[in-house]
């Protein structure tokens, strides 16, 4: 196993790997003093605070933090569902300052699961190219560089256990050697160690359908039921022992969870919330057309970077390439796209239901849009096949009528974009009439008609600026193919290819991996200041919102009786 990673073009292209990383990541690159940071950052309002209170046990009381004193007038943070405190690969947290370390934890973890990704397509006999183009999409997509904005630190595990899990699985039934099955619940236990257990039960459901689709297709005839006990006995066998390797977190989680406000499991309507809009998915071809965070011209659903996993123009069209090139790994990657794009749709489809009523621990989550990992992997997954079929497959004369359907929707979005722009004040004017109508039969008070004018224009420009974008890179795309349909062998077409995917889907990426002093971010208020004169033993309750946020008290030992939290003790919450 060794000797055949380190071979000649798995070693160059896991380098490539690195460099696209180190790209994506350039800021904290430059300054590594400064932690990841944004407006509606997880990382920042939870994770900072987690972070240091467990570097503050190690460090100045020698203890490992059982109890967290801080918020909520105390309680039991070794069970707490977002803790975190034995995952291997955040054991430096506890002995240097947090903050730097956070850029960096991701990194390493992005890097991980695009090459896993690249090894995973390799198994599967693409091209080592290929395989290259679709790690390298992982590393850049957009799903994964929101995760970054939102600051779900916690999450990184999930990006590098979810190919890492699909790579293992495969190898096992190639070489059917037990090694490879062992690895499982270890992969299985890491991920729970270092991530919410939602992710961690999708994707053991993800994994299990791969590992039942990957039994039958083996057996093919020889499929019966003393095969198919066989098959399920050793992924119970796989449970069990990642219940084993995880119980150090598992069971004080449990424990937990039985004295906590989700013990009775989520209504409905609140195991619901977040569920994707069918509508939403235009985001696949314009990632900002319901605006961009980075500016404020966002106008539609919060909490939108659930949702979107905009892989590039490219991309997409390599996804597409696979209706003309179907196989059993592409159909299953197919259908896994539809299944998890489906579920991630919750309130709007009975899919969701289904889970939530009869299949058990759904029930306990909210946001069914966290199975949109699985519709970003598959797609990815696809891109591989898509690239491969496109660089030794795709032959005359499919490739010319390909080549004139890319150039025919090029016109098309030209067209509408310059629509756009010809006709922007009358557009602006009906938008305008739109927003004044809905302001005179508000039943609240809202901000003024000139505030959301100004929001208007900036969700104009966006749509505007993607319809633009996406223009340019079909005329991009059309371009490869036309050199490929005249000049097959032509050496310049596979860095044409990254350099497209990387001014779309890179250069976009990376603007929301956003870095800021820590010092700034932590700085010590008015308030707080006022509560260090008080020598005495208190808690404070701030009855105005983010008064007194958590990430910054801790610093200065305020105890607070409130908090912000994923799972709070039941009789508390009441």
């Amino acid at each position: 196993m060794k000797g055949r990673f380190f071979h000649k073009a798995n070693l160059k292209y896991a380098i490539l790997l690195f460099f696209v990383t180190l790209i994506l990541f350039w800021k904290i690159i430059l300054h590594p003093n400064y932690i990841i940071w944004s407006p509606h950052s997880d990382l920042i309002e939870q994770i900072s605070y987690w972070s240091y209170f467990r570097y503050k046990s190690a460090n100045e009381f020698g203890q490992f933090p059982l109890w967290n004193p801080y918020t909520f007038s105390g309680y039991p943070y070794v069970g707490d569902g977002s803790s975190h405190l034995f995952y291997p690969g955040k054991i430096f947290l506890y002995f240097f300052n947090p903050y730097p370390q956070f850029g960096f934890i991701f990194l390493v973890h992005f890097f991980l699961g695009g090459l896993f990704v690249y090894l995973f397509l390799k198994t599967l006999g693409i091209d080592d190219f290929s395989s290259f183009i679709a790690g390298a999409v992982y590393i850049l997509s957009v799903r994964l560089a929101y995760i970054v904005w939102a600051g779900y630190l916690e999450t990184e595990t999930t990006i590098m256990a979810i190919p890492l899990l699909f790579l293992l699985v495969e190898k096992y039934f190639r070489k059917k050697q037990v090694f490879y099955l062992i690895l499982v619940p270890l992969i299985f236990a890491l991920q729970f160690l270092g991530d919410v257990a939602q992710n961690s039960i999708y994707t053991m459901f993800a994994v299990f359908i791969y590992y039942i689709f990957r039994a039958f297709t083996v057996e093919k005839s020889r499929i019966n039921f003393h095969n198919m006990l066989k098959y399920f006995s050793i992924f119970a066998i796989i449970l069990v022992l990642f219940a084993l390797l995880s119980s150090i977190r598992l069971f004080p989680l449990l424990e937990k969870f039985e004295f906590s406000s989700r013990r009775q499991g989520l209504i409905y309507e609140v195991a619901s919330t977040g569920s994707a809009p069918p509508y939403y998915f235009i985001t696949m071809l314009m990632p900002d057309f319901f605006g961009s965070y980075n500016n404020g011209s966002y106008w539609s659903i919060f909490g939108s970077w659930h949702i979107v996993s905009y892989i590039g123009v490219l991309p997409l069209i390599f996804v597409v390439l696979n209706f003309l090139n179907r196989n059993k790994f592409t159909v299953f990657f197919l259908f896994l796209t539809a299944f998890s794009l489906i579920f991630a749709m919750g309130k709007y489809t009975p899919l969701f239901f289904l889970f939530y009523k009869f299949v058990p621990t759904f029930n306990l989550f909210r946001h069914p849009t966290s199975m949109m990992f699985f519709f970003n992997f598959a797609m990815i997954v696809l891109v591989g096949f898509g690239t491969n079929f496109f660089m030794s497959k795709l032959k005359s004369p499919k490739l010319k009528r390909i080549l004139f359907v890319i150039l025919l929707v090029s016109i098309v979005s030209i067209a509408i974009t310059v629509l756009i722009y010809l006709f922007a004040s009358k557009i602006m004017n009906i938008g305008e009439k739109i927003l004044a109508n809905k302001i005179s039969k508000a039943s609240i008070q809202l901000n003024s008609l000139e505030f959301y004018k100004d929001r208007l224009r900036l969700a104009y420009n966006e749509v505007a600026s993607g319809f633009l974008s996406m223009s340019a890179f079909l005329l991009l795309t059309t371009l490869l193919f036309y050199l490929k349909s005249r000049k097959p062998k032509l050496k310049l077409i596979k860095p044409f290819i990254f350099l497209i995917i990387f001014f779309d889907l890179g250069l976009y990426s990376m603007s929301f991996i956003q870095v800021k002093d820590p010092t700034i971010v932590f700085e010590k208020t008015d308030v707080i200041n006022f509560l260090e004169k008080d020598k005495g033993i208190f808690r404070v309750l701030p009855f105005r919102n983010y008064l007194l946020p958590q990430r910054s008290t801790i610093r200065y030992n305020i105890y607070k009786v409130d908090g912000y939290d994923s799972m709070i003790m039941k009789d508390y919450y009441d």
